[in-house]
């Protein structure tokens, strides 16, 4: 039996398949292909995100800008939680603080209204009792009427709701000086309390009276006394009397200590013993010749002094050869005189004006009007309602009560605003006549 013979398996050849050389290309190009799909994807996208939008003008209401969220960096935060804290402080403090209460706010409306009269608003004063508010409001005296006044503050206050109940004239003390006021009661319409407006003169201002004092000392001069009148005023005038004991010893001392101190010249009385004045007076029937060699006499023992007044002299000052070569003295010396006036027929004045030395006269006497603070109320009062320039005032000091006396009426004047004044500081202004 023939044998057959056995076809040979085919061989699979390992050489690539051009069908698998073509799919190996196609790969790689799509690859390609999405691969520039994505980078146009990518450019796309970058180019949207950092497109600027072309600037269109739109109404107010249709713009809508989004809100900016700032990089948050650990400073940033810091500023953030620091300005939080700001904020809160501000806002709390804004809470706790006091609002003004209804007296305060009618406080400030009245100041407000004083824009049409000359007042110093920050003197005016405030006081509350229960349910009644007083405002102290002064008036400047040289400037306003208090009935002007009166009837101003009625009109602006009425302007402001608000209704006058009452006006009354009243007082009140202060600095132991009673003061005359006009007192305007006002109400309002959902105010709790009752509003009184008490318009009076300023007392605390300086007056266009101005006061100097000569102080007349005798030979009951204590060394007590002394060293309380260099405690006093330096504007004061002690005037001391030559030819008294120890009289130059207190003279020397107070001028040392810068006063301005005064020669006071015994000059013979009318109808009386013609030496009652003293040892060394001027007499009426002295020579012009011995009278320049008494007032010679009188300046050696007070030397310095700023000018000389006559103690007595009712019959000598008013004799023109008595007067003429005292007053030729005091002008060699400058010095002034001072006229006690003793009597109304005095040609001091004259002599005085026609050989161009300054004169002075006295005009009030203190004495019996300054013991008790009462009484110095009452000239300190009289001064107020006074037209004069200056008033020039004569004390004769015979103790140290009287003293303390005289000091306590000057702290008083000051206070109400009279201060004192030398008579050389009134040489400018209109000297009164006889």
């Amino acid at each position: 039996m023939p044998t057959k013979k056995r076809k040979k398996a085919p061989v699979k050849s390992t050489k690539p398949k051009k069908k698998k050389a073509q799919s190996t290309t196609s790969f790689w190009v799509n690859l390609t292909g999405m691969a520039i799909i994505v980078a146009l994807l990518f450019y796309l996208i970058f180019a949207v995100i950092n497109k600027k939008p072309e600037h269109v003008e739109q109404p107010v209401a249709n713009k809508v800008q989004a809100p900016v969220t700032p990089p948050k960096t650990h400073e940033k935060r810091e500023n953030t939680v620091v300005s939080k804290k700001e904020v809160s402080s501000t806002t709390d403090k804004e809470k706790i603080k006091p609002q003004p209460s209804e007296e305060e706010l009618v406080l400030e409306r009245i100041k407000s209204l004083s824009d049409g009269i000359s007042i110093e608003v920050n003197k005016i004063k405030m006081e509350k009792a229960g349910k009644e508010v007083k405002f102290f409001i002064p008036i400047p005296d040289q400037n306003e009427d208090l009935y002007f006044c009166n009837m101003y503050f009625k009109g602006r206050m009425e302007k402001e709701g608000f209704v006058m109940d009452e006006g009354v004239e009243t007082y009140f003390y202060r600095k132991k000086m009673k003061i005359n006021a006009q007192k305007l009661i006002f109400s309002k319409v959902g105010f709790i309390n009752s509003y009184s407006l008490i318009l009076y003169k300023d007392t605390n201002q300086i007056h266009k009276t101005k006061i100097a004092i000569v102080v007349n000392f005798d030979n009951n001069t204590t060394e007590a006394m002394t060293d309380k009148l260099l405690k006093m005023s330096s504007n004061l005038h002690p005037a001391f009397l030559p030819d008294k004991k120890n009289a130059s010893e207190h003279f020397k001392r107070v001028k040392e200590a810068g006063f301005s101190c005064i020669m006071r010249l015994s000059m013979e009385p009318i109808g009386q013993y013609p030496l009652k004045a003293g040892k060394n007076s001027i007499l009426v029937s002295d020579s012009s010749k011995k009278i320049a060699a008494r007032m010679k006499q009188f300046s050696t023992i007070l030397p310095g002094s700023s000018g000389a007044t006559n103690y007595m002299g009712s019959h000598a000052t008013a004799k023109r050869e008595v007067m003429e070569p005292v007053i030729d003295f005091l002008g060699e010396n400058d010095m002034f005189f001072y006229d006690s006036v003793t009597t109304d027929k005095s040609c001091s004045e004259k002599v005085a004006a026609e050989k161009n030395i300054l004169y002075f006269k006295k005009d009030k006497v203190l004495n019996g009007k300054i013991s008790n603070p009462d009484q110095m109320i009452k000239v300190i009062d009289a001064l107020g309602r006074c037209d004069a320039k200056f008033i020039i005032y004569e004390y004769n000091c015979k103790s140290l009560e009287e003293l303390n006396n005289l000091n306590s009426f000057i702290k008083l004047a000051e206070s109400n605003g009279f201060p004192l004044y030398r008579l050389t500081e009134l040489r400018t202004l209109q000297i009164p006549k006889l």
